[in-house]
This record gives C-alpha cells, structure tokens and sequence, in this order.
C-alpha cells in the first residue's frame, strides 16, 4: 500500500475503492499544494525600494529582482523607479517605500535637517561618469560660458559636475547648470545640441563617445574619493523591522556577488533592464559595472565625509552640522560579515 492510501485510510477510512482513492489522492494533492503555496506567499515579507533612473548602477538591485534572489531570503519587492534621490527620500519619508538606492546626497542633507535617514550599505564607491561635450568644447576651460545639464540639483551627477569644475578651478558662476532628467534625456539633448555638455553613465557615455561626442573627462579619474551609490531607509523602519533590513542585505549582497562572478546572469539582467538593444554596449556596460561593485557593500565614512564637505559648501546648513553618525549606521553587515555570511557566499555555502 502506497504512503498515500495509507493516508487516505487514516482520513476516510477501508471504505473508498481504489478508484476513488485515486481521484481523492489526486484532489488531497492539489489541495495541499495549493496550501503550501499560499502559506509561502503569505511567508513573504514585503516592501517597495526606489531606484532614481534606468542606468547600470542599479545592476544588483535588477539582479536581486530578476534572479529570484529576494525570495530566497523570504522578500516580496516591488521596485520602482522614481527620477531624481531628493523625490526618492520624499517618497521614502511618506512611507510610500521602505529602501531606497540612489546618491548619498540627497540621505545626508535630509538627515543633517532631521530627518531619519540612515545609509546602511555602500555598493558604488566611484563616480561612474563620463563628462562630455559638444565637438567645438576640446578643454575644460571652453567650458565657461556654457550649458550643462544634470539630472536633478542634489544628486550625484550635480556633484559630479561640481567636483570636476572645482577641480578645474572653472568658477561655478561662469556656467548654467540645468536639471534635465535621466541619461536618456541628457544624451537626446547633447545629441541635438540643447546643451553644451553633461555627464553620463553607461550605456549612454559610451554611445555618446561613438556619436562623435568629445570625453572631457572620466569622473573616475578625479582626484576624489566618492561613493556614487548608497542604501539607505529610515531608522524607525530599522528598528522596527531589524530582520527584514537584515534579509534585504543579504539578498542584495548575493546579487552583487552573482553579478561580479557570474556574467551570463549580469548580461541577461542588462538586457532586459536597459533601454539599449546592442550586445556589444550591453557587454561594454557589463564590463565597466562588474569589477566596480563592492562586496560586501560597506559604506566609507572616508567617501560620505567628501560628499558632505561638497554639500555643505552648497546648503544652508554647516559642515558641523552634517554629523556622519547621525546617518550611518553599518551594524547590520558587520554583524553578517562576524557571522561568516559573506565567506560562506564566496564559498558556495549558503543554505537559504
């Protein structure tokens, strides 16, 4: 007798012929499959992360979304894109979302004004920025005088343009900084000669560099220390929901992990994800982005104090006022490297 009549004898008794045990076994299956399904779906924790444009910086959050990653920790995550970090922490401070990933900017000055925004990872320690131009701007200094657009004031490619410019010794007086929007709409403007220059991220910079656009510069190449990329959500949610924050980690540290090592994975994500349909840029993109991820994603206090040494210089607020405590808080994966969490990723180990 099979583990299943015995089972069906135990419910209904000798009394159903095997024929009826068969439909019965057949019904008692379905029904709890469809238990267990229910009762994993609603095991799911769930949360909104924002992200603030379509660009190869958000290649591990994708990861973690597209790869099933998230619920392998026991996550259900809507991401959404929402333009510009300063509307994303408006939406983070409403409650709209619980996690937002974008410029450290944007967490930093809304926290040395109160708020309770803390950065809890750092997964992009360098500018990931080409500045460009049009044919005509050769140096730096052909700069004055002219238009350059950036996504929003307040985030990372404003800071970009400023560090280059303040180490170029051009005046931030002598140029109009306009906010255009994301890649896409600042590679449209450069193309058709709105602007006179912008800094892009790939995929765009490098098809702006093919257009024939002039490279001013690889942000990469400044002198400064800057993490391009943080995690950040509220304190209170933190608090309230340590294991959540906990379980997010990890699965947004194993994205980052199977991106780095895996490039099938990283280029099937970039192909989906970006809005850029040739191979050869998807895989220029995949190049750039891997080896520049960090894992684990520890944040820099090093790298934040030179965001808030540029930030304070253009806020109302004192640099004393930005206290990189009051913002940082990094427990959580140093409690998960203590653990071994991310040795045991490197190793192939983990169980979830």
């Amino acid at each position: 007798m099979s583990s299943q009549e015995k089972v069906l004898d135990l419910i209904f008794g000798r009394s159903i012929t095997t024929g009826y045990k068969e439909v019965f076994g057949t019904l008692l299956i379905i029904l709890l499959s469809a238990f267990l399904t229910v009762e994993r779906a609603e095991a799911q924790d769930k949360l909104v992360v924002s992200y603030p444009a379509s660009a190869g910086t958000h290649g591990p959050l994708w990861a973690a979304k597209d790869l099933g990653i998230f619920e392998k920790y026991g996550l259900s995550v809507d991401t959404v894109m929402i333009p510009g970090s300063a509307r994303g922490i408006q939406a983070l401070l409403s409650d709209s979302t619980q996690i937002i990933q974008g410029d450290p900017a944007s967490p930093i000055l809304a926290a040395s004004r109160g708020a309770e925004v803390v950065v809890i990872a750092q997964p992009l320690n360098t500018f990931p920025f080409t500045f460009l131009s049009q044919k005509d701007i050769r140096k730096p200094a052909d700069l004055s005088g002219k238009r350059i657009a950036i996504l929003n004031f307040g985030g990372a490619s404003e800071l970009a343009v400023t560090s280059a410019l303040r180490e170029w010794k051009i005046p931030l007086s002598s140029v109009t900084i306009l906010p255009m929007g994301d890649d896409g709409v600042r590679f449209t403007a450069l193309l058709n000669g709105s602007v006179d220059a912008t800094v892009l991220a790939p995929p765009e910079s490098f098809v702006a560099a093919r257009s024939g656009m002039n490279v001013l510069a690889q942000m990469s190449d400044l002198k400064i220390d800057f993490p391009h990329t943080v995690i950040s959500t509220r304190r209170s949610y933190l608090k309230r929901n340590p294991d959540i924050v906990r379980r997010y980690l990890q699965a947004y540290s194993e994205a980052i992990f199977q991106f780095k090592t895996d490039k099938s994975k990283g280029l099937a994500v970039f192909s989906k994800r970006l809005r850029q349909r040739d191979p050869k840029v998807i895989q220029q993109t995949y190049d750039y982005y891997a080896p520049r991820f960090s894992f684990p994603p520890f944040p820099n206090p090093a790298a934040l104090r030179t965001v808030v040494d540029l930030v304070s210089q253009h806020a109302r607020e004192t640099r004393e006022q930005f206290d990189i405590a009051s913002f940082l808080e990094e427990g959580t994966l140093r409690t998960l490297e203590k653990e071994g969490f991310f040795r045991k990723l490197t190793d192939g180990q983990t169980g979830k």
